[in-house]
């Protein structure tokens, strides 16, 4: 792969070289190292990763929003007037 073709998703990392190799080859076209299922799996794995965590940062805001309205609703209807 040279430097101008496009990255895609699928696109793997020789561990020998640093090439961008897609995962169908079985070895890396550069350096000839065969490439593993880890290699292949990396860039899948991170995207999971990243939508997992970013769920967990919304549920994690929501909760909190929640939590502030209650508290906001007791305080207001518990206060003396």
């Amino acid at each position: 792969m040279d430097g101008d073709e496009p990255i895609s998703p699928e696109t793997g990392v020789c561990s020998r070289c640093g090439q961008l190799v897609v995962p169908v080859n079985d070895r890396c076209p550069r350096c000839g190292s065969p490439m593993s299922v880890h290699n292949k799996r990396v860039p899948i794995l991170i995207g999971i990763a990243g939508v997992l965590a970013l769920l967990f940062v919304i549920v994690l805001m929501v909760m909190v929003v929640h939590n502030e309205d209650l508290e906001g609703d007791t305080t207001s209807q518990s206060a003396p007037k």
